[in-house]
């Protein structure tokens, strides 16, 4: 493996649609941060004040077609740094997020980060202890739990493919392949809306079924989606 880079810097990769009242949140909790970094927001086209929100703060704003894969490759290949970080936008990162990943990138390939949720129950606590031992046994991560990796990896493994969804677990199972893995232990907290929009045992039964289908049955994203 390579050594660590001398002079570190992360680029923030976002991709958004339409978070408007989310954004802001995400990026005080970025801009909260010590180190070198950068922040590139790609946007497929938002119609609310995402744009506006995220102005008023240090990013660079891009266009791009809509799709969340396709998003976040586009503003890989826009990133400045050497270790790439992706972060949904209803995403609140903790403190020192920018530094514990420099670290983790001194020994390891990429990782992500434990999660938990913005509002607290025992149904979503279930949640969260299930999505630990995901990440923490099986090393495979979900998009919302902040996937960072050095640019270089991500390059040899040609980014996210392109898919309508499961491009993070996709792309989580090509970077156990390519070397060490690291698991920062400290949460990010990520947005329940879905739970509460679509009910818990709705929306954990989706997922559930989406994963059975996929890793069980082997079908593709593209009939996955239509489930989604």
């Amino acid at each position: 493996m390579k050594s660590c880079f001398f002079l570190v810097m992360i680029s923030v990769i976002i991709p958004t649609l339409n978070e408007a009242k989310s954004i802001s949140n995400c990026l005080s909790s970025l801009f909260s941060q010590k180190g070198n970094f950068e922040v590139i927001i790609v946007d497929a086209g938002s119609k609310d004040k995402t744009i506006e929100k995220a102005a008023k703060f240090n990013v660079r704003i891009v266009r791009s077609k809509k799709g969340r894969a396709l998003q976040m490759n586009k503003g890989a290949s826009l990133a400045k740094g050497n270790i790439l970080w992706f972060l949904h936008a209803d995403i609140v990162v903790p403190k020192n997020a920018i530094s514990k990943i420099e670290a983790a990138c001194k020994k390891s390939v990429g990782g992500a980060f434990y999660k938990k949720y913005d509002k607290k129950s025992f149904l979503l606590s279930v949640n969260v202890l299930v999505s630990k031992i995901r990440i923490g046994v099986f090393k495979s991560f979900w998009g919302n739990e902040c996937i960072f990796v050095r640019k270089d990896v991500f390059e040899k493994m040609n980014g996210f493919k392109e898919i309508p969804i499961m491009e993070d677990v996709d792309f989580s199972k090509r970077l156990r392949k390519a070397g060490n893995i690291a698991v920062i232990k400290e949460y990010v907290v990520a947005s329940s809306r879905k739970y509460l929009k679509n009910g818990w045992l709705s929306q954990a039964f989706k997922n559930m079924k989406i994963l059975f289908f996929y890793y069980v049955l082997s079908w593709k994203p593209e009939r996955l989606a239509k489930l989604y």
